[in-house]
């Protein structure tokens, strides 16, 4: 699983070469995000995937940025 494999490994690798993490849909990304076994070395690291996420649909995803930055 996908997602499996994004928590359990290096996660900022991924979210930057990786276009199936650019698929990934908000419920998703938002379950990796709140992950316990999220691997990443800094939270600008976590930032950094995130914009890339919505700079790949900006139109579509801008609008839920605050929901993923304010998520808990």
């Amino acid at each position: 699983n996908f997602l499996f494999f994004i928590c359990r490994t290096n996660f900022t690798e991924i979210s930057q070469k990786s276009d199936e993490y650019l698929e990934l849909e908000l419920d998703q990304l938002i379950l990796i995000l709140n992950s316990d076994e999220l691997n990443v070395k800094s939270e600008e690291a976590v930032f950094n995937a995130v914009i890339k996420w919505i700079d790949c649909k900006v139109e579509q995803r801008k609008p839920v940025f605050p929901m993923i930055v304010f998520f808990k």
